[in-house]
């Protein structure tokens, strides 16, 4: 709100790829280490083989980026889909460290609320809050004033309740609302 007070901006345009397989730089333009905001982890088989499963992090749900394109900036409470893991870091061949989920808490299921999640990882300090899915916060949201979204494409991509979810959204902001 304030950079866009500060600028005079009245809109913001957002597409699915900002919001998920280009949102990579969005923490490096802010001055942000990406992995803040989700991280690529491993996960064995029953085959003994790892394979890589992105997780997000409590900062990319909270994200206005993520709150407005994934969430219409409408409030969330999350249900069944906060998970708590813990994970060892490894190192390859070639030097680079990866991280391998070790356990899942309640019993490798997601807590069914955001509240369990967060006492468990606060008993539990080998353990952090990932959620699965972008369009599933793992975390509570606020509903986000001062915004409303005025223009879809007509490419539709997914669902967000009752509403369509398009390539491309564009959000009208009420000035002032920083204050």
């Amino acid at each position: 709100n304030e950079i866009l007070d500060a600028l005079g901006s009245k809109y913001v345009i957002i597409d699915v790829e900002m919001a998920t397989s280009k949102f990579p730089v969005m923490p490096t333009w802010a001055g942000k280490d990406r992995d803040e905001f989700f991280e690529i982890y491993y996960v064995g088989t029953a085959e003994g083989k790892l394979e890589h499963q992105w997780l997000y992090y409590p900062k990319y749900y909270q994200s206005m980026c993520s709150r407005l394109y994934n969430f219409g900036g409408e409030a969330v409470v999350p249900i069944n889909s906060t998970w708590a893991i813990s994970y060892t870091e490894r190192v390859d061949e070639r030097g680079n460290t990866y991280k391998v989920i070790t356990g899942a808490a309640n019993e490798g299921q997601p807590f069914p609320t955001y509240e369990e999640a967060k006492a468990f990882v606060d008993d539990h300090p080998g353990y952090v809050i990932v959620g699965i899915s972008p369009f599933v916060s793992a975390v509570p949201l606020e509903k986000l004033e001062h915004y409303e979204l005025i223009y879809q494409s007509d490419s539709v991509i997914a669902q967000r309740g009752d509403e369509t979810v398009s390539y491309v959204e564009i959000f009208e902001y009420q000035a002032g609302a920083g204050e």
